[in-house]
């Protein structure tokens, strides 16, 4: 081992400074080149620089489409099969926006699993994007509508629908006593079903449905014939209450929804109904017609003169007064307007060939606007 001293690198001031300062640039340099090497490199994933114009376009173009309709649109009665085609095709087609896709087992397996009864919720109140029946309107289906369209869906045969619908009263005994069916009281919503559920089942979510919307209006806390416009009794229980309020109501509301679609017209529309119950003049109203011939097996898709006297206690035209039930589902808005009709001293209506109404007070005045609405049908 040497003896000699060893030798210090740093021997001056000059060089101690010098030093110092690489220590602390050296660093700042190598940070900085590390920053320009990694905003400098290529990445992947949503926003990425490397896509072109037409890739990031097709990367955020929309999966559907909404389709706006119009709401003045008159209801028309379809076969389920048609309602499914127009309304569920968009989305289980192309397998988009979460829908299982037609055809695909495999994406159908867990949705069938669910049951009927979600699937016929999922078709009225809508799931994820799906909105509620597919964003159509008029929101008023009756019982056969509903059953139609989830025989179409492959969730059950419409004949069980309408088998519970037409036979288990005792859901609604307590606020429709004298109910003869469900209809009326399937509030028209988007709900979730599975096939797992029963029929039964269904229809009481759709009940627990009405009962929701009904206590929201205010409709379960009627005075008991304020909507017959008799004295009222608030001290009237609740079965007392559905024996005169509820179910006139519902029933106005059924007949009133079918009558129009256009929800500013429906108080209206009520009031004349109500103005011909006073009077004791027979309502005259068409889609009760229709719903007898329903009932029936009889309906042909139209109406025709020979039409007026077909025989049923539905047919308002050869009965006076509400018919025994309601013909269809009412929503939210008809329910409403039956509880609080417009007041008017009108006794007819008739379609003014651009989706509303023309009101009249005597028969010549109702006569001059069919003739309106008949030259207007004709273009003249």
């Amino acid at each position: 081992m040497s003896e000699a001293p060893h030798g210090v690198p740093i021997k001056t001031p000059g060089q101690l400074i010098a030093a110092i300062i690489a220590g602390f640039a050296i660093p700042i340099v190598v940070i900085v080149l590390l920053a320009v090497y990694v905003n400098n490199t290529t990445r992947t994933g949503a926003g990425t620089d490397s896509l072109s114009d037409a890739a990031v376009a097709a990367r955020i173009a929309p999966v559907a489409q909404v389709d706006i309709r119009d709401a003045n649109a008159p209801h028309v009665y379809k076969t389920g099969e048609q309602v499914f085609k127009a309304v569920c095709t968009t989305c289980h087609t192309a397998g988009v926006a979460g829908a299982p896709k037609f055809g695909n087992a495999g994406d159908w397996a867990p949705r069938i699993a669910e049951g009927y009864d979600t699937l016929l919720h999922n078709a009225l109140n809508g799931k994820g994007g799906m909105p509620a029946r597919g964003g159509t309107s008029p929101d008023d289906y009756s019982d056969f509508d509903i059953a139609r369209a989830v025989e179409a869906a492959g969730l059950g045969p419409a004949a069980d629908f309408l088998k519970v619908a037409q036979s288990d009263t005792f859901i609604v005994s307590d606020i429709a006593p004298s109910a003869r069916s469900l209809e009326g009281y399937l509030f028209p919503d988007t709900y979730e079903f599975s096939r797992m559920q029963s029929m039964r089942e269904i229809a009481a979510g759709m009940v627990r449905e009405f009962r929701q919307t009904a206590r929201q209006i205010g409709l379960l806390q009627m005075p008991g014939s304020e909507s017959a416009g008799e004295a009222s009794t608030p001290e009237s229980s609740l079965h007392i209450v559905a024996e005169t309020g509820i179910e006139r109501t519902v029933i106005m509301a059924s007949i009133v929804e079918k009558e129009t679609a256009v929800a500013e017209e429906r108080p209206l529309v009520a009031s004349v109904y109500y103005n011909r119950l006073a009077k004791r003049i027979a309502l005259d109203a068409d889609p009760s017609i229709i719903y007898a011939e329903l009932l029936a097996g009889k309906y042909t898709g139209a109406l025709h003169h020979d039409d007026m006297s077909f025989n049923s206690p539905y047919n308002t035209y050869r009965h006076a007064g509400l018919p025994p039930g309601p013909i269809g589902n009412p929503g939210k808005s008809a329910l409403e307007a039956a509880m609080h009709p417009a007041q008017s001293d009108y006794f007819y209506f008739v379609a003014d060939a651009a989706g509303h109404h023309r009101f009249a007070r005597t028969m010549e005045e109702h006569n001059n606007n069919v003739a309106a609405y008949r030259r207007a049908m004709r273009g003249h």
